[in-house]
């Protein structure tokens, strides 16, 4: 009988030790994950750097082959540039209906352009 329970203390005793083989190669494969995943992310940091570097040396005359690049980051920072423009253009209409606000004798869209093409003062307070 002792027989017995020693071959069962050493099957239990040989699942357990696998268990904790299986959970401690687990934890490093995760370990060794998330290493990969944060070198990843810093491979990309520093691409991202290069190719910033690459565009404003060769943003006057870029190489053939990247020619489509080049002109989606020119169209986007138009695209950027009429959107700050706006967003300037709502401040000022803030400003100026704050100002009016404290100055009742001011009308609220004077010296106020809410169109950036369009030279003429909309005084009537339509946008």
């Amino acid at each position: 009988m002792s027989d017995f329970f020693q071959d069962v203390f050493n099957k239990t005793k040989k699942f357990a030790n696998n268990a904790v083989d299986e959970t401690k190669d687990a934890a490093q494969k995760a370990k060794l994950n998330n290493k990969i995943s944060n070198e990843v992310q810093m491979i990309d940091r520093n691409m991202v750097e290069i190719g910033k570097y690459f565009y404003e040396q060769n943003k006057e005359n870029p190489p053939q082959e990247l020619l489509q690049y080049f002109n989606n980051v020119k169209v986007l920072q138009d695209s950027i540039a009429i959107s700050r423009s706006e967003i300037q253009n709502i401040d000022n209409a803030m400003a100026a209906r704050k100002q009016a606000d404290m100055n009742p004798n001011q009308s609220p869209n004077q010296n106020y352009n809410r169109n950036p093409n369009n030279n003429q003062n909309m005084g009537n307070g339509q946008f």
